[in-house]
């Protein structure tokens, strides 16, 4: 990551230079309206599930280059009417990616997300509303979105209220926040709902694959008694009846816009994708993927093409839902390995230390953790690089999930 080291620490000595003096990616005021109407939505069902605690956040497409947000919440009170606004073009991969033309806006990150977190104030209120209501520590939120846009919602910006104890913050760092997206079921065993489990425990074996340059990983494993395999032995075992708790998987990944090309270290998604996964889906176990990319989701245009409308998304983390995981996490970039290493540790030492915290829950703890070095106006580089790849971690699924690690309770909870 040379390109985004120099990036991060101001050097753009090589790009051209821009072209206007506009903050590009963020949206004029005007682009939130409710005039349009979203093409190709869905609306999920949640009327017979929604806990108080529990929010979903709808986006659909509204156009080719615009989304419609809709919120609900068990309290009719506080739900959040349609509301369409013009995409950003800030999608965390393209950021890292040295090849990408926006690579030169990942040192600004922070001010881009600040300042169209600024004119999406229908959702920042509708937000705020939520967290008057339920309380930082009890609300989670889910973000089901088709649009293939990735938008990274976990950057939304929050301004708080001081006067009301509520503070300031990034999305993904005030709350259990997961992302979720429409599962087009073919197996009549994959057609089912992640987030109507509420309240689980997965419980079982961790299994473990640790790929080339990725044995570090192990280390942090420690608590949850892994089997190591490789990747043949990994398939063999998500193909046998006895449960698993946690599929822990640390590899190369590699991104194409060709879901034939989209790799899990070895493992393409065919290799998952041809059967059932019987010790995923008797548990509803959780999936970690420490690989680059491996949350990140596409469209298929050899299969389906209509800039206007909704996408079928297909990628490891959709893949993994249908075929069982409760939760699966994942980044949606590329991340330094030394940096892969330090989040998955921290995030699996809270769920180790913490019997009753959900993996929505740890994966915040490690983001505030990250975003509370970056409150200056101006953060050492290696800050800034912490916050960046920290916020690439990104959950799918049911927000409540926890994983029963042998000997700490969490089972029994």
């Amino acid at each position: 990551m040379v390109e985004l080291n120099r990036i991060l620490q101001g050097d753009t000595r090589t790009l051209p230079a821009q072209p206007a003096p506009v903050v590009a990616g963020v949206q004029e005021p005007e682009a939130e309206s409710a005039d349009l109407e979203p093409l190709g939505a869905f609306s999920a069902d949640v009327s017979a599930r929604m806990k108080p605690t529990y929010a979903l956040m709808q986006i659909n497409r509204a156009g080719e280059d615009y989304f419609a947000v809709t919120g609900s919440h068990h309290d009719n009170q506080l739900q959040l009417r349609t509301r369409t606004m013009s995409k950003p073009k800030l999608a965390l991969g393209d950021l890292a990616d040295r090849d990408s033309e926006e690579r030169q806006q990942a040192r600004n990150i922070r001010l881009l997300m600040r300042e169209w977190s600024r004119h999406a104030e229908s959702i920042r209120d509708w937000i705020e509303g939520l967290r008057a209501a339920v309380g930082d520590q009890d609300l989670h939120i889910v973000v089901w979105d088709d649009t293939g846009y990735e938008i990274p919602w976990e950057l939304l910006y929050l301004w708080g209220d001081e006067r009301a104890g509520r503070t300031r913050g990034w999305l993904g760092e005030l709350l259990a926040m997961t992302r979720m997206v429409t599962i087009h079921a073919g197996d009549p065993t994959e057609q089912w709902d992640p987030i109507a489990l509420g309240d689980h425990v997965s419980s079982g074996d961790t299994i473990a694959h640790l790929g080339e340059g990725m044995e570090n990983d192990l280390a942090s494993l420690t608590g949850f008694s892994p089997s190591v395999m490789t990747e043949a032995g990994l398939l063999t075992r998500l193909e046998d009846e006895a449960p698993v708790a946690l599929v822990y998987v640390a590899a190369h990944g590699e991104f194409s816009a060709s879901m034939t090309e989209l790799t899990l270290g070895g493992l393409g998604l065919a290799e998952f994708d041809y059967g059932s996964l019987p010790a995923l889906l008797g548990s509803h176990g959780v999936v970690f993927m420490n690989a680059c990319h491996s949350a990140r989701l596409i469209n298929e245009e050899r299969l389906i093409k209509d800039e206007r409308r909704n996408h079928v998304l297909f990628g490891f983390a959709e893949m993994f839902l249908r075929k069982g995981a409760a939760t699966v996490v994942g980044t949606v970039g590329k991340v330094e390995t030394d940096r892969a290493h330090h989040v998955a540790h921290e995030v699996l030492s809270e769920i180790v230390d913490d019997p009753q915290v959900s993996v929505a829950e740890a994966v915040r703890r490690v983001r505030a953790r990250a975003a509370a070095k970056v409150q200056t106006r101006r953060p050492h580089q290696e800050e800034l690089k912490e916050f960046f790849y920290t916020f690439m971690y990104v959950c799918y699924g049911n927000p409540y999930t926890k994983i029963g690690v042998p000997g700490n309770g969490a089972d029994d909870a």
